[in-house]
């Protein structure tokens, strides 16, 4: 998965405009010590190879570039941990910029690269290439630097991009371990919040149970409705742990859901004939999200059924779900029965149902509102990814942008 960037650097390009490069990407592994010295061990052998006074490996950032790697001959001024600010001019930067191969026999005697800031250290001939982390973000520069002028010949240049292959072999199996191991870390955290919230579910019900233990012992009807309304409670929560073990999505299409447990709860307590009328609009949210409107409307289901329709001829629920912007959506659930009693208020009532509805839509960063409009009617809106960031910025697709 490619991702995501949360800066840019500006590079200079000799002959050209300046480039944006995305780079600091937000999901990018530690290079390991024992990955440093095989490549320190490489560097010093294309050095060696090449006849050249320094070999480098250069890291990229937001505003300077790093040499990571540097061969230990003797000749060699550049430094492991040294930083040079980006815009100058450097080599490396027309590496970056262009992404290709720079070969440059003698940069003092050249009018485009005499004012060089390597040129002062003695370092005129130059051979480097691009270095790339899988998903194409510029990790850096591989090249070597010599004191006397000369053109590096199509063997030495077979031998540098034979040396990035490795580098970029390296940084593969690296991304690959730190995405596995993202991934399982994450998939660790998705069963520990399945585990919180199934005990959570679970002391919903023993909740509900223990309220209507309190009342009077009801005759065989009343047993029998109220372990309907416990095995429909139960229902529309296997059914939110179905729907969820039925994705590894981070983000889950809600208007499914929603029309699932509507009609789990239907089917399980309706006495006659209750329609079902659905505007669903597509809208996605997180895990935390889904679970939560599902009961919410998992409980409004429930309670028109329950108390709504004594006296309505063809009873009807109608659930309208809406994205509003990139960040919300709105949910209405409403029915044509009796409508709220006067000064109704779902917090204050000794329900564990009103609670639930009274309270979820601020755990989720939302509102409640609710009214009698030829019934009751309970308009919502909530957050899509409520405690979650914004997305950091993600760069075009098509080739880094000029700057004029």
């Amino acid at each position: 998965m490619p991702s995501r960037y949360c800066t840019v650097a500006k590079v200079a390009v000799v002959g050209q405009s300046p480039v944006l490069l995305p780079t600091s990407g937000v999901d990018k592994p530690e290079i390991s010590p024992t990955v440093m010295d095989k490549w320190q061990s490489l560097t010093n052998v294309v050095a060696k190879a090449t006849g050249a006074a320094a070999g480098l490996v250069m890291r990229l950032h937001p505003e300077d570039i790093e040499v990571c790697i540097a061969s230990t001959g003797p000749d060699n001024p550049y430094k492991p941990g040294e930083r040079e600010r980006l815009g100058l001019g450097l080599y490396c930067e027309t590496v970056l910029g262009t992404r290709n191969v720079l070969n440059i026999p003698d940069a003092a005697a050249d009018p485009q690269w005499r004012d060089n800031p390597d040129v002062p250290r003695g370092m005129v001939a130059y051979l480097g290439m691009p270095i790339k982390w899988p998903d194409g973000e510029l990790f850096g520069t591989i090249c070597v630097l010599d004191r006397n002028k000369r053109e590096f010949s199509p063997q030495n240049i077979d031998l540098l991009a034979h040396l990035r292959m490795a580098l970029e072999s390296d940084l593969h199996q690296l991304s690959e371990r730190h995405r596995l191991a993202r991934e399982n870390r994450e998939k660790d955290l998705a069963l520990r919040e399945a585990h919180h919230r199934i005990k959570n579910h679970l002391h919903m019900l023993a909740g509900i149970i223990q309220m209507k233990a309190l009342e009077p012992l009801p005759e065989q009807a009343g047993v029998n409705r109220l372990l309907d309304d416990l095995t429909a409670r139960i229902r529309a929560i296997a059914s939110l742990h179905s729907l969820m073990a039925e994705t590894t999505e981070d983000r889950i299409e809600l208007g499914d859901l929603l029309e699932r447990i509507a009609a789990t709860i239907i089917d399980a307590l309706a006495q006659r004939p209750v329609k079902l009328r659905l505007e669903l609009s597509p809208v996605r949210v997180n895990r935390r999200v889904f679970f939560q409107a599902g009961l919410l409307v998992s409980e409004l289901v429930t309670n028109a059924l329950k108390h709504a329709f004594a006296e309505t001829q063809e009873p009807e629920i109608a659930i309208h779900l809406a994205d509003r912007d990139e960040n919300t959506f709105s949910l209405v659930v409403r029915d044509n029965g009796c409508g709220m009693p006067e000064g109704f208020a779902p917090g204050e009532c000794d329900s564990i149902g009103m609670t639930l509805i009274s309270d979820l839509p601020g755990q989720m960063d939302g509102s409640c509102t609710f009214r009698s409009d030829h019934g009751a009617v309970f308009e919502f809106v909530l957050e899509k990814r409520p405690g979650e960031p914004d997305p950091p910025m993600v760069p075009p697709e098509s080739g880094p942008p000029r700057v004029p």
